[in-house]
């Protein structure tokens, strides 16, 4: 039998192949998008929206969006649709986004309100991970079972012929 890892979301599908094992997984297709303004205003509110899409038909399993801002930045307000977002104190202003799951040909998004502190432009670096997917196989082991008899008589003298049966 074949079965996702305990914790993993592998859509996984053994094909029976005359006696073969093939296993695969479908791994998820993610894509990231960020949209908002290009340029924003000393001291206004600017609001921007994170979208993470799942493009295939399997869920896409333990994600981690990290969004990198510079310290002169204020993240006001983290809004997850899905998932939960907290601002993470660190030599710059980050962001943690983390999904549990997200299934096959949906989308999640996060907005996130700044307001920047100075007039220097603002380097948002996003990147994401997702946890591993891996996959489970118990493939059996037989151990053979042969017999065997010999049928004839129990002695033989030398030079006489004897006709003896072999079963397996």
């Amino acid at each position: 039998s074949v079965v996702p890892a305990p914790g993993y979301a592998a859509s996984v599908a053994p094909a029976a192949t005359g006696g073969q094992l093939k296993l695969s997984v479908r791994s998820p297709q993610l894509q990231l998008n960020a949209l908002g303004p290009d340029a924003i205003t000393i001291g206004k509110p600017a609001q921007y929206r994170i979208q993470l899409s799942n493009l295939a038909s399997s869920d896409a399993d333990g994600i981690m969006v990290r969004a990198s801002l510079p310290k002169s930045v204020v993240i006001s307000r983290l809004e997850p649709a899905v998932g939960v977002a907290e601002k993470i104190t660190d030599e710059e202003g980050s962001i943690a986004w983390t999904i549990d799951r997200l299934k096959g040909q949906q989308t999640a998004v996060l907005t996130v309100t700044l307001i920047p502190n100075v007039d220097e432009p603002i380097k948002l670096n996003i990147d994401w991970a997702l946890r591993p997917q891996s996959l489970l196989a118990t493939i059996a082991v037989q151990r053979p079972d042969l017999r065997i008899a010999i049928d004839g008589p129990d002695s033989v003298l030398h030079g006489e012929s004897h006709i003896f049966a072999i079963r397996v």
